[in-house]
């Protein structure tokens, strides 16, 4: 224990009536009330809202001409304008580097974010300060990437009609998705005054093509922002939409200035050209990408498309029309902020990354394969990773037989529910 020479300053979590209705109500409650026991606040099963508004009558009125509504509307107006100077003006900075100091992509960079998935519009997920720190501790290839996409940012505020179409990369520990995270809340800031809070409106879009990578940027699937046909072959046939749908996604789309694209590798050609005619029709423009501002991430030595070309391959089908790659600056994250004290792993990752591993590294990698399975990683304790699915499959029936011998086993007949054709309503056969 030690004394504190400098007065603390009492730091309250703010709410909002869009974020958290329930919290925002209840912090009024606390705040306006007189009590004794916080418990006895709200009855049995009350909500803060309907506590709020049976003992509304208690609290200190406003004067007669005054809505309380336009208060809070009023002060989150003030709150997104405070938020935005702040995102302007660190990034116009010129911010030192601390080594020391820099967050790790699961970080703080990370706190109070909302994975739910829906539409509720933007709102700010990191504290200032939390913020500020944040780009405080990129290195100095992020934060030129940073201050990049923030000049793009203030220009398009400002009424320019430029676009910016960015593809980044950078091997395993750069700093991609942090970096990614980072961008994303810099957007909502600076976009968030420019249009009233009471329409949840949307600024940026962020998307992978697969469930578990976009769920790690807190995002959605390509597929489903897209619509993107499912890939059963290497031709995908691209369906306009019409009628009520699209003008939903118009509606929707009508704030959206930024998508951001992670695991770029894995989206081939085909899904990337209609990402960009899908995009013409949310926007209603024969720009490129409707004219929203795009960013890629990702690092194309890692997984390829499953079904068509690469992203930068352009299929001679479509040489007729504009090579989209093409259209795209370059920026590469070469600084490995994972393994920053290891600077053998990190050359051996990098040399992993384009095949040109040495005598030792290969040495190095081959040792582990020694590793007795025993201990911390025997079976049913470590996760075994295979490159076929048949050897999953051989692994996964080996442990379920041994598991059977200790534990009761139980046969569930399942009953296939999907709309194909060749399986629907049919069990499968038995073993």
């Amino acid at each position: 224990m030690r004394i504190r020479n400098k007065h603390a300053v009492l730091r309250t979590r703010y709410y909002t009536l869009n974020s958290d209705k329930e919290s925002y109500y209840y912090s009024l409650l606390v705040c306006h009330l007189p009590f004794r026991d916080e418990s006895s606040l709200l009855l049995d099963e009350e909500t803060a809202e309907s506590c709020f508004l049976r003992r509304q009558s208690e609290l200190r009125p406003l004067q007669a001409n005054v809505n309380p509504e336009e208060f809070a509307h009023a002060e989150q107006i003030i709150q997104q304008a405070l938020a935005q100077a702040t995102a302007l003006h660190a990034a116009r900075q010129t911010l030192p580097t601390d080594h020391e100091g820099l967050l790790c992509a699961d970080d703080e960079v990370l706190i109070n974010i909302n994975d739910n998935g829906d539409d509720n519009g933007e709102r700010i997920i990191m504290p200032n300060d939390v913020f500020i720190n944040s780009i405080r501790g990129l290195n100095i290839q992020q934060q030129n990437l940073f201050q990049k996409v923030s000049v793009a940012v203030e220009a398009d505020l400002n009424g320019a009609n430029d676009q910016l179409l960015l593809f980044i990369t950078g091997g395993a520990g750069s700093g991609k998705s942090y970096l990614l995270k980072l961008l994303v809340e810099h957007i909502v800031r600076c976009y968030a005054p420019t249009v009233d809070s009471l329409l949840k409106p949307k600024f940026v879009e962020v998307a992978s093509l697969t469930g578990v990578a976009a769920r790690q940027i807190f995002g959605k699937t390509l597929h489903s922002v897209f619509l993107l046909p499912i890939e059963k072959s290497n031709s995908m046939s691209y369906k306009r939409l019409s009628g009520n749908k699209l003008e939903q996604e118009r509606r929707r789309w009508r704030h959206i200035s930024w998508l951001i694209i992670d695991e770029i590798s894995m989206v081939s050609y085909e899904n990337l050209r209609i990402i960009h005619l899908r995009l013409q029709e949310y926007k209603n423009n024969d720009r490129l990408f409707g004219g929203v501002n795009l960013l890629l991430f990702g690092d194309i030595m890692q997984l390829p498309p499953v079904k068509g070309n690469w992203c930068f391959l352009q299929p001679s089908w479509f040489a007729a029309e504009i090579n989209l790659w093409h259209q795209f600056s370059f920026c590469e994250l070469t600084i490995n902020m994972r393994q920053q004290n290891d600077v053998e792993f990190i050359e051996l990752l990098n040399n992993l990354r384009v095949g040109e591993l040495t005598t030792s590294q290969l040495q190095l990698l081959c040792e582990r394969r020694r590793i007795p399975l025993t201990g911390d990683f025997a079976d049913g304790v470590a996760v075994r990773i295979y490159p076929t699915v048949k050897q999953v499959d051989d692994y996964n029936d080996l442990m379920t037989t041994e598991n059977s011998k200790v534990h009761k086993t139980y046969a569930i007949t399942a009953v296939d529910e999907s709309r194909e054709v060749a399986t629907y309503g049919k069990t499968p056969p038995p073993n």
